[in-house]
């Protein structure tokens, strides 16, 4: 074993030219092979499945556009504060009694 500086330095130069291979062309090579390997049949979706997915995206649009509105709402009451009524704990005036 060498010292720990070198052995460090020379295991961060090996990944990094492992890294810089796998991000580029060698990579995206491999990444075409095994596409190959794969078949074009294998990567489709359901029938059926794409109608339900953009249904979900636009019923998460709906939801988006509620909270905003919901937010609007809350804000809007946040700034109405009425004044509490003066005499709120005082017993009603006693009324004379016709008759």
């Amino acid at each position: 074993m060498g010292d720990g500086i070198g052995d460090f330095a020379f295991g961060l130069s090996i990944g990094a030219i492992g890294l810089g291979l796998l991000l580029g062309p060698v990579g995206r090579a491999l990444g075409n092979w095994i596409e190959s390997r794969i078949g074009p049949g294998r990567r489709r979706l359901p029938e059926g499945v794409e109608a339900r997915l953009a249904e979900v995206d636009a019923m998460g649009q709906r939801i988006l556009e509620m909270e905003e509105r919901l937010e609007f709402a809350e804000r809007c009451l946040a700034q109405l504060r009425l004044p509490a009524p003066v005499d709120a704990d005082t017993p009603p005036e006693p009324v004379d009694a016709v008759g």
